[in-house]
């Protein structure tokens, strides 16, 4: 199974070349992988972060199969909540700007880390 990655990261722009860059936000980035679930694909890494301070970052990066199959309604669940749980988040403590350049690379970081746990899992299975 081949992927995509959805990120607004530019450093991830510049390391992988299958992805879709987000000229924008978060919220962005989650509204296209949203559409692309409707569209059949399924999501590979989950769009929220392990941490609350990592859900201050600006940046995010979400795998996502390359083909398009039937449509999953448990990916969808996901990024609905997930789309859900970050508007919650940036309404109560915001998103923080004065650490972007950190953020930037922990984003490319934990997207490195994603590809290692996904590819022991050859793809398979869900979160």
């Amino acid at each position: 199974m081949g992927y995509l990655i959805i990120t607004n990261n530019p450093l991830v722009r510049e390391s992988y070349k299958n992805h879709i860059f987000i000229d924008g936000t978060i919220q962005d980035v989650f509204i296209k992988v949203r559409n692309l679930v409707h569209k059949g694909h399924k999501i590979i890494s989950h769009p929220l972060p392990g941490s609350l301070k990592i859900m201050q970052s600006p940046f995010r990066s979400v795998i996502v199969s390359k083909e398009a199959d039937v449509i999953d309604t448990y990916h969808l669940q996901v990024i609905e909540d997930s789309m859900t749980k970050l508007l919650e988040h940036i309404k109560g403590r915001g998103l923080d700007f004065n650490n972007k350049s950190d953020f930037l690379k922990l984003d490319l970081e934990l997207l490195k880390s994603a590809f290692e746990e996904n590819n022991t899992k050859k793809w398979g299975g869900r979160f």
